[in-house]
């Protein structure tokens, strides 16, 4: 929770000697208390294990904006010592937009929740969806007795309401 209190002590305690000098660069400049005080959530996206460390991956939610943090944890005497690691560059309009992302590609896009037959990704994953415009269009019948609702993730179909 100390990334999320804003609390640069008790994050420093973790950090390995590299990260520790970009967190007081931050500290002393003041963007270590000005960018914590943004901070609305901060979302888990994956954690993984290997060999005497792993890595996490957290996604921090801002106002109109998440962002992703990437850290490598590697076993020391005092316990667990993290270290940063590139992360994508790119936000997303919530850090629950993450879940779905290459956190591999340097700008991540969500990864489809099926793949098209048709499809021919990298690992990149997908190429970016354009976004729907703001003032889009209710949602609209779509014969079956449903509805269909354009978003910027594509059309989604509302199943009627039975009566």
């Amino acid at each position: 929770d100390a990334l999320v209190r804003g609390d640069s002590g008790k994050l420093g305690e973790l950090l390995d000697p590299t990260a520790k000098t970009v967190l007081s660069a931050l500290t002393s400049s003041g963007e270590w208390e000005e960018s914590t005080a943004k901070i609305e959530a901060v979302r888990v996206i994956r954690v993984s294990e290997s060999g005497s460390g792993g890595e996490i991956a957290i996604a921090v939610q801002e106002p109109g904006a998440a962002y992703l943090l990437k850290w490598r944890a590697s076993k020391a005497e005092s316990g667990m010592v993290f270290a940063g690691v590139n992360a994508p560059a790119n936000t997303f309009p919530r850090a629950s937009d993450w879940d779905n992302a290459n956190l591999n590609a340097p700008s991540a896009a969500p990864r489809p929740s099926t793949p098209s037959p048709d499809a021919s990704e990298d690992e990149s994953g997908p190429a970016p969806k354009e976004e729907a415009p703001k003032d889009e269009a209710p949602a609209q019948e779509d014969g079956d007795g449903g509805r269909v609702k354009r978003t910027p993730a594509g059309p989604v179909k509302i199943p009627g309401g039975g009566g």
